[in-house]
């Protein structure tokens, strides 16, 4: 049987009560903050000095929050002033859960003792003095790799792990700060391009925010090969212009498909994974379809009618010539006005500077990716059924711009004596990891890998470009979550003191 209860309201001067009582629990609450506030700012006015005893200083300066006296142990000082900025970010556990390795251990020094018994026993030759000597050198060489085993062990017996308790938006979330800017260097010499080309295209699908991610390559096959470094160039393109133009084709045509779970009961989950599926498959389409139009743009660059309408200016006249004269050398770098000047010179003119050097191709390229006849190619290939996703809407937001910001320096033992540089960025709507393709003329002293990641520190690289810097080798395939699982531990409390990150490796494909 339910029963009924009678709400009876309050009175006006009830209500005004309890306004006067949450007024005054608010004063409380902030005279207790000045006066917390105030008892931290005389600690930070009185440190401790080294010329006097803890003992002198809880005398003089004693510390009272509420009346009531704090002792000055070792970490007061910390746990009082920091406590509110420190962020436990991981924490240190075992990394074996049960004791079979100190069990382990122990079985392996009675086997020992049973062993050093037996060979003192009865392997000892005792024919005469010299052969005693000579057995017993060979014993003493087993004791003492004995030792140096038990000393290796008893490393192993607290193996321990870092397990981490916050993610990395937490992290900075707590401390208030924005994404660190950061740096991925790929370096290769003589590998093949497609190795390096896939470690490039994983490296720039991490899970981080595009706008605070470049990834470099260090190419140093100069001396080793020339048309190899030319195709790394090419190939970090093409993975640029992959990123790009996925992120404003996902912008146009979603690739979540809606289903009918919102609408009908799902008991047995089937048209949950339905929909899961057709999602999944939807996203590959139209990724393989915008890797498929990217080689297609690659491959057929020009329209088959060149006659664009346009004459040249004599600026572009002035820089053909200027480059022939150069014989088309990429170490040099090309001001805005140079490429606003290749942006909108004639379609003839392109084609003469695009067989001249491989280099300056991905120049040509992004100036020939903003041209009208590309929106016209995108529209024939929708009528002729072959593009689905891609659309001159995605098109138009797929802005981006290639910098040619090389350099040729004199002859030296030391310094590398020039350098090809290219960066790609997103100038539009749509953000996308920015890449950098770097190439260095070795001198007389290379100093191999070293030279190349100080090369690109120190000579194309300053404190502003990125505050961390991650180094991979060419046949390395990042996690997507690499960088979430890494920088945290940059942001713990004892993070000042970290200075480099290692990172298991796992093997595979291994041939």
């Amino acid at each position: 049987m339910a029963s009924s209860r009678t709400i009876v309201p309050f009175t006006a001067k009830e209500v005004e009560e309890m306004r006067a009582l949450e007024i005054e629990d608010a004063t409380n609450r902030k005279e207790k903050e000045l006066k917390d506030r105030k008892a931290r700012t005389q600690m930070l006015a009185y440190p401790l000095n080294s010329s006097r005893t803890i003992a002198e200083y809880e005398s003089a300066h004693t510390l009272r929050i509420n009346n009531q006296p704090v002792g000055h142990d070792d970490g007061v000082i910390t746990t009082i002033l920091d406590e509110s900025k420190k962020t436990n970010v991981y924490e240190v556990v075992p990394y074996f859960s049960t004791n079979i390795l100190p069990m382990l251990i122990v079985a392996y020094l009675l086997w020992s003792l049973l062993y050093f018994g037996y060979r003192a026993a009865l392997t000892i030759n005792k024919a005469n003095p010299y052969t005693i000597a000579f057995s017993a050198a060979f014993l003493l060489v087993e004791v003492i790799s004995f030792f140096a085993t038990i000393i290796h062990y008893n490393n192993f017996t607290s193996i321990t792990t870092n397990v981490l308790k916050m993610t990395l938006p937490e992290v900075l979330h707590k401390q208030k700060q924005d994404y660190p800017r950061v740096n991925v260097y790929v370096c290769c010499y003589k590998e093949p391009v497609k190795i390096v080309n896939r470690t490039v295209s994983l490296a720039m699908e991490m899970n981080y925010p595009p706008d605070r991610l470049n990834v470099s390559i260090c190419d140093d096959s100069f001396n080793f090969d020339e048309n190899r470094g030319r195709e790394h160039a090419r190939h970090m393109h093409k993975a640029f212009l992959v990123g790009i133009l996925k992120r404003s084709v996902a912008k146009v045509f979603s690739t979540d498909y809606v289903g009918v779970t919102g609408e009908y009961d799902d008991r047995s989950g089937l048209l949950k994974d339905f929909t899961d599926s057709v999602s999944k498959t939807t996203k590959e389409a139209m990724e393989r379809e915008v890797e498929w139009f990217v080689q297609y743009f690659l491959d057929n660059p020009f329209p088959a009618e060149l006659d664009s309408g346009i004459i040249d200016g004599p600026q572009i006249r002035d820089l053909i010539q200027q480059l022939r004269a150069d014989s088309f050398h990429p170490y040099r770098t090309f001001t805005e006005d140079e490429l606003e000047a290749f942006e909108s010179c004639s379609l003839e003119t392109l084609r003469v500077v695009y067989d001249g050097d491989s280099f300056l191709q991905l120049v040509i390229l992004c100036a020939l990716f903003r041209r009208p006849h590309m929106f016209q190619l995108v529209e024939r290939l929708q009528r002729a059924k072959k593009l689905r996703f891609v659309s001159p809407q995605a098109l138009a937001l797929a802005r981006y711009q290639v910098l040619m910001l090389g350099r040729l320096e004199v002859d030296d033992p030391v310094v590398s004596v020039g350098n090809v540089r290219l960066d790609f960025v997103s100038t539009g709507e749509i953000e996308c990891p920015s890449a950098t393709y770097i190439r260095r003329r070795k001198p007389k002293i290379p100093h191999n890998k070293a030279g190349n990641i100080n090369n690109a520190l120190f000579n194309e690289s300053n404190e502003m470009d990125f505050e961390f810097v991650v180094l991979l080798d060419a046949d390395q395939k990042p996690h997507a979550e690499f960088l979430q699982r890494t920088l945290p531990y940059f942001y713990s409390a004892s993070g000042k003191n970290i200075a480099w990150i290692q990172t298991p490796q796992f093997f595979s494909n291994i041939f």
